[in-house]
């Protein structure tokens, strides 16, 4: 029987990096890569399809899952094998809501897990709601931040902070040995 494909689905060779523009998503892939994450996991829709593209300009693959808490899940992975950030991406709405499961173990986990989602434009957020959600409360429980990216280098610093301080996932909370502590 003849091959499916005529050429292997990977080159062997190393990603030429190219340089994306001053775009929200060429930034925070270079952010990314300078902090060592190796890899994307996840599953691309057309607003991540930007930042999916400048990943693979600055020699980060993206992974392809068949569901979105396994990208989180994977990131997790990669962050606890590696030593370095683990990334997951997914599409806007349930894209996002998929992820949850396995930001929850990163985050019980202590694990170094960066979750980038799309939205929707802000002009067009109130019209389209069969796929708009309030991400930043969705993920608020789960992480130690949560940041919604406009294009300024502030904003991108203030996105990314908490993987350059301190203690990756939970918080930590100090108890008297005589009470309980929750959380």
């Amino acid at each position: 029987m003849p091959p499916l494909l005529d050429a292997p689905l990977a080159s062997p060779r190393p990603v030429a990096r190219r340089r994306p523009g001053g775009t929200a998503a060429g930034q925070l892939a270079r952010a990314l890569a300078r902090r060592g994450v190796r890899h994307a996991f996840g599953i691309p829709g057309g607003d991540v399809l930007p930042l999916v593209e400048a990943l693979h300009g600055e020699g980060v693959p993206f992974v392809l899952t068949r569901h979105e808490a396994s990208a989180a899940f994977a990131a997790g992975a990669a962050s606890v094998l590696t030593g370095r950030p683990g990334l997951c991406v997914a599409t806007l709405g349930p894209g996002a809501m998929n992820l949850l499961a396995g930001l929850a173990g990163a985050w019980l986990d202590r694990q170094r897990v960066v979750a980038v989602t799309g939205r929707l434009p802000r002009g067009i957020r109130s019209a389209c709601t069969h796929m708009e959600l309030d991400h930043g409360r969705l993920f608020a429980g789960l992480t130690r931040r949560t940041v919604e990216l406009d294009g300024t280098a502030a904003t991108l610093a203030r996105a990314l902070a908490p993987l350059d301080a301190g203690r990756p996932g939970r918080g930590w909370r100090r108890c008297r040995p005589a009470r309980r502590c929750g959380g």
